[in-house]
């Protein structure tokens, strides 16, 4: 409804008629007030951060480990340094071709998809029975590895405008630990038991992963 104001006339103005000026007071616009509910809890957030994290760690576990390969497939550093260089190749592949399809696909199901392929990627690399084997693995493992890029602007969507901030920001901390603490973790199980161990460990954790993310995001 809008109401209306009544202006009269002043001392100069008899006889002229009184105005009715609308005042545009009706109620808040329900879709506006809609659009601040948010879909992202705070264990749905924590979820994202370290599906976030546990993703791009992926990356980088091998790093370290270079002359754990060099020794274990016989290889001179220089091909051994290929793991790190197909992994990250791998990457930027995946931002190319595999980035884009999150605005054309439903992203829950990219996610999930991208999840468990990272897991059987990571698999893959660790069954290798020879170098290049290892490489083709690899270069999946960093294809794969782009859903943590994909997590971030979903986490977002599903924010409201202003909780958006501190969402994404949370996810990006998992991230960035995700980063940091992947050479010290791939160095402790490694040290333990080998790298193949340490792949194995990091496919049942991308598995796990998915699995989560598949009782937990929104249809």
């Amino acid at each position: 409804m809008q109401d209306r104001l009544l202006t009269g006339t002043g001392s100069s103005g008899a006889g002229r008629p009184t105005r009715v000026v609308p005042l545009a007071c009706g109620p808040v616009d329900r879709g506006e007030r809609d659009s601040t509910r948010s879909s992202v809890t705070g264990s749905l957030v924590a979820l994202f951060s370290v599906a976030v994290g546990v993703s791009v760690a992926n990356l980088y576990y091998l790093q370290p480990l270079l002359p754990l390969l060099r020794r274990g497939f016989h290889v001179s550093s220089g091909l051994a340094a290929l793991a790190t260089t197909a992994t990250q190749l791998g990457y930027v592949l995946g931002l190319a071709l595999i980035l884009p399809l999150a605005d054309l696909l439903e992203r829950r199901r990219l996610v999930l998809v991208m999840t468990l392929s990272c897991a059987g990627a990571l698999a893959l690399a660790a069954s290798a029975p020879v170098f290049a084997f290892l490489l083709v693995g690899l270069l999946l493992v960093g294809a794969t590895a782009v859903v943590a890029q994909i997590l971030v602007p979903f986490a977002a969507a599903l924010a409201p405008t202003r909780e958006r901030g501190r969402v994404v920001g949370t996810v990006m901390s998992g991230l960035l630990l995700g980063i940091l603490l992947a050479r010290t973790v791939a160095g402790f199980v490694a040290a333990a038991s080998s790298w193949r161990v340490l792949l194995y460990v990091a496919a049942g954790a991308m598995a796990v992963t998915a699995l989560a993310l598949r009782a937990r995001l929104p249809v």
